[in-house]
């Protein structure tokens, strides 16, 4: 060892003891007693050293495997957390869904309808919002599973800031202005490689902190968002940099380790929270990294890197579904606002739309070779989708059937195969995904 050959006393060294700290069977360190005086150390306090060195190496040992142990727990704990939080949000997101799936069938029916720049412009916002809506419950379903997948895409990380920034505008303009309070929003956004991730999940991400900068500012203040490609020198890989930061109240320092928490909040009965420990799990889905700056009186900025991926190949060939012939469809669900929102997105496409609001009503008036198609609802009230879809299929063998669910990803392929399912519609539905669903089943019946 280096530092032990240039130590200072080691030329005046005419005896030494040396005895290794052994923790879990490992060299952890050594005792080494010296003296200008040879032959000075005994067998006894050999013996006595090495007891010592034994007894540290246990106290060492005890507190890396209680620190071990800590880390357990708190992984433990987290991970109870976020599976209640699944699960909780599994009894809510069937409910929250079939509303999204409503709000924005008909907010895309209306874009379709109506072209004043300003009604337009009102109506993307509200469709935007639904959008991410839709992605945050897909998300909080996913706290329920132990892994987690990003969907990946290529995302101008600006467009989504300047996005997050007009939905949030309500909030840091409109609405604290009404209240005597000013808040200005600063914005330096350099020019940016395009990132590969999740763009309504970057944009909720914006969202909680935009909104978390908004309540650390009671009495006016600024925000500032910076954007700067990342040195990677710095991090190791190709990146970019993510900065919000506000002048407000600041965090304690004690806080910061809790702060990604879920279930925390430093607002008391006006926080869930869940916002920065979806923030947290955001980043982590994309490979990044999140580190928190702040200060009681001094503000808080929060600094993302994001790593520059590949970005995925974009398709050669329009994805816009060639016009075919109008189809007799079967639209079943107990919720009347999503029954009706498909069926008004079917007959803009021209199809003749036929609704049922349940399983048994639907099979009372079923005859083969009635319809082309069938959508039905997965959860319903008596006879679920699964069974609706079985019993039918053991009378017509060629109708196409669509399982329309908010929990898409989680359907079995080998429950669909079983059940006689031809296709997953998820929830909320687009205008254009239930045209592309629409053109590929006929296209597949085409092929048979």
């Amino acid at each position: 060892d280096e530092r032990y050959v240039c130590h200072p006393f080691l030329p005046a060294t005419a005896a030494e003891m040396i005895v290794p700290i052994l923790v879990d069977e490992r060299v952890f360190g050594v005792i080494t007693i010296e003296s200008d005086v040879r032959g000075v150390f005994a067998q006894s306090d050999l013996d006595l050293v090495t007891a010592m060195a034994h007894l540290i190496g246990v106290t060492i040992a005890n507190l890396q495997h209680d620190a071990e142990l800590q880390r357990a727990r708190e992984q433990l704990i987290e991970r109870d957390r976020l599976r209640a939080l699944g699960e909780l949000s599994s009894g809510v997101a069937h409910d929250f869904n079939n509303l999204l799936a409503s709000i924005l069938g008909h907010v895309q029916l209306l874009l379709n309808e109506y072209h004043d720049p300003r009604l337009q412009e009102g109506l993307w916002a509200i469709e935007l919002a639904a959008i991410d809506g839709a992605a945050t419950i897909k998300r909080l379903q996913g706290f329920a599973q132990t892994s987690q997948s990003t969907p990946q895409g290529a995302v101008d990380l600006n467009q989504v800031v300047e996005e997050s920034l007009a939905l949030t505008r309500p909030r840091w303009h409109d609405e604290v202005q009404s209240r005597g309070i000013v808040i200005e929003v600063r914005t330096d956004l350099k020019a940016l490689p395009i990132i590969t991730g999740d763009a309504p999940a970057l944009r909720e991400l914006i969202i909680n902190l935009v909104l978390n900068a908004i309540d650390a500012l009671p009495n006016g203040g600024t925000i500032t968002i910076r954007t700067t490609p990342a040195p990677p020198e710095v991090f190791g890989a190709a990146g970019v940099l993510l900065i919000i930061q506000d002048n407000g109240v600041g965090i304690d320092p004690a806080l910061h380790e809790r702060i990604f928490a879920p279930f925390f909040s430093t607002k008391g009965v006006h926080g869930t929270g869940m916002g920065l420990a979806i923030v947290r799990g955001i980043v982590q889905q994309h490979g990044g990294r999140i580190t928190l700056e702040s200060e009681p009186g001094k503000g808080t900025m929060f600094q993302i890197w994001l790593p520059v991926g590949q970005p995925p190949e974009l398709p050669t060939s329009s994805s816009q579904p060639s016009p075919m012939m109008p189809l007799h469809i079967l639209v079943v669900d107990d919720e009347t606002a999503v029954r009706q929102v498909l069926t008004r997105i079917l007959e803009r496409q021209g199809h003749r739309v036929v609704e049922a609001t349940s399983g048994e009503e639907a099979l009372a008036q079923y005859r083969p070779g009635r319809y082309a198609i069938i959508c039905t609802d997965l959860g319903m009230p008596g006879m679920s989708g699964w069974e609706l879809a079985s019993q039918v299929r053991q009378i017509d063998t060629t109708v196409r059937i669509v399982l329309v669910t908010g929990w898409s990803e989680q359907v079995d392929p080998a429950d669909m195969q079983r059940y006689g399912v031809n296709a997953i519609l998820a929830k909320p539905f687009t205008i254009q995904s239930v045209q592309n669903l629409i053109a590929s089943l006929v296209d597949a019946a085409e092929q048979v």
